[in-house]
């Protein structure tokens, strides 16, 4: 009766939340490389700003523009997976 009911209905907001975290988690991986020095897409957007290759820095926004994209959309195609009164027409 729970499993069926109540925790379904429950982990709606608990994937909404992890969501919101996972983009978080990948803002804060610029600094994470930073500071131990590890080589990554975020210490490449760093240093394109300290030269002013703007070229660079597009490039790598878009492609952290794009992982935040696929997040949420992989979180509102969950939505319907989890609850089946959640349909998309």
């Amino acid at each position: 009766m729970i499993y069926g009911h109540a925790l379904r209905n429950a982990l709606i907001p608990v994937i909404a939340f992890v969501g919101v975290y996972a983009i978080i988690l990948i803002g804060n991986s610029i600094l994470v490389e930073i500071v131990f020095s590890r080589p990554g897409l975020g210490k490449m957007m760093i240093g394109a700003i300290k030269q002013r290759d703007y070229m660079t820095l597009q490039s790598v926004m878009v492609v952290y523009a794009g992982l935040v994209v696929f997040i949420n959309l992989l979180i509102d195609l969950s939505y319907g997976w989890i609850d089946p009164r959640i349909k998309y027409d």
